[in-house]
C-alpha cells in the first residue's frame, strides 16, 4: 500500500487513521465534509505526503475530478470508507440522512473503482449485531429498545449491500467491524467516557445491573488494525476489530472505580435493562490475527488513564 484515500478524513477514527497512514510513509489523499480552513488545526497532519480535499458526502462521485485535480497518483492505492453522517450526528435517529448512508457506501466504492484503488475498506461498527438480534425479536413478546437502532440498521443495510457489490466490483471489498472506541478528542460522548467523568468530577451513578457482554479497543490500535488490513487483508472477509478480552460491562466500569474512586456507592441495577445480549464470541479477533497479524497493544487501564488526563483538561479549559 503506497498510497490511500480516507473517507471521513476528519472524524476521530479518520483523522487518526490518516496520522498513522502518513507515519507509515503511506501517501494519503483525505476527503471531509468541511473546507480545510474549517477543520481544527491538531486533527490533520501538516505533512509532504498528505492532501485535503472538501468532498459532500452525497459528491463522492466526484472522486476521479478531485483526485486529477489534486495530482494524486494511484497506483497500489486503498480506499477506507470511513465516512458516515446523521442528522445531527452519526448514530442519531434521522432515518433519510442515516438511509442516504447506505447510498453513500455504494456511490463510494464505485468511485474507487473509477480512479483504479486495489481494494476498499470499510469500517463497521458493533451496533449492527444489535440490529441482526432486533430483526429476530418478537415484538408481541419483547420489549427491547437501543437509542442506535436506525444507525445500526442502516450501518447494516450498507454492509450487505457491498456484499452484494463485492462479486461484480473492479475493486474487491473488505469489511470491518470495530468494538466501542475510546480515546482523547472523541466527541461523542459514550457511556464509558461519561461514567469516568463523573467519577472524576461528581455526579449520580445509577447504572444498569452491567450484565451485557462488551469491548472496548483505543483509536490507536484501531487504526493499527485498519492499516493491517488495507495491507493483507483478503477480500469478501469481516474482520473484527477489538481488544481480544471482551466482558460484562459492569467490569469495565468497576476497574475505572478502582483506579478513579468516585467516594460513592456504584449503582448497579437502579436503572432497567432492556436491550439484547451479545455473546462473548461475537467479539473474537481470531481472522484479523491469523490473515494479518494484527494485535492490539493498549490496555484498558491505559486507555482510562490517557482519558481521565483529557477529561480534566477540558473540564478546566471549559472553566469547570
Amino acid at each position: 500500500m503506497r498510497q490511500a484515500i480516507v473517507n471521513g478524513a476528519t472524524g476521530f477514527i479518520g483523522s487518526a487513521l490518516v496520522r498513522q497512514l502518513v507515519a507509515d510513509g503511506v501517501e494519503v489523499l483525505g476527503l471531509g465534509r468541511r473546507a480545510a480552513d474549517a477543520l481544527p488545526t491538531h486533527r490533520l497532519p501538516s505533512a509532504e505526503r498528505f492532501r485535503y480535499r472538501a468532498l459532500a458526502l452525497d459528491d463522492t462521485e466526484r472522486l476521479p475530478d478531485v483526485v486529477r485535480e489534486a495530482g494524486f497518483p494511484v497506483d497500489d492505492c486503498v480506499f477506507f470508507n470511513i465516512a458516515w453522517w446523521g442528522t445531527d450526528k452519526v448514530s442519531d435517529f434521522g432515518v433519510h440522512a442515516q438511509l442516504r448512508n447506505v447510498i453513500r457506501a455504494t456511490t463510494s466504492l464505485a468511485a474507487s473503482a473509477a480512479v483504479g484503488c486495489r481494494l476498499f475498506v470499510h469500517a463497521g461498527s458493533m451496533e449492527e449485531h444489535f440490529a441482526e438480534a432486533y430483526v429476530g425479536l418478537d415484538y408481541h413478546q419483547s420489549n427491547a429498545s437501543n437509542r442506535h437502532i436506525i444507525y445500526a440498521l442502516s450501518k447494516c443495510g450498507a454492509k450487505r449491500m457491498l456484499k452484494m457489490l463485492h462479486a461484480d466490483s473492479q475493486t474487491p471489498v473488505v469489511l470491518t467491524t470495530f468494538s466501542h472506541v475510546m480515546g482523547v478528542d472523541d466527541g461523542k460522548d459514550s457511556f464509558l467516557q461519561v461514567a469516568l467523568d463523573k467519577f472524576l468530577h461528581g455526579g449520580d451513578l445509577s447504572f444498569t445491573s452491567g450484565e451485557q457482554i462488551f469491548d472496548t479497543i483505543h483509536v490507536s490500535d484501531v487504526v493499527r488494525g485498519l492499516v493491517s488490513v488495507g495491507k493483507h487483508g483478503r477480500p469478501g472477509q469481516d474482520y473484527w476489530i477489538g481488544s481480544g478480552h471482551a466482558r460484562r460491562l459492569r467490569e469495565y466500569v468497576e476497574e475505572m472505580a478502582r483506579l478513579y474512586p468516585p467516594g460513592q456507592e456504584l449503582g448497579f441495577g437502579r436503572v432497567s435493562f432492556s436491550d439484547v445480549i451479545l455473546p462473548k464470541e461475537l467479539f473474537a479477533i481470531d481472522l484479523i490475527r491469523e490473515h494479518t497479524g494484527f494485535e492490539p497493544s493498549v490496555s484498558f487501564e491505559m486507555m482510562v488513564r490517557e482519558l481521565a488526563v483529557w477529561l480534566k483538561e477540558r473540564r478546566v479549559k471549559a472553566g469547570g
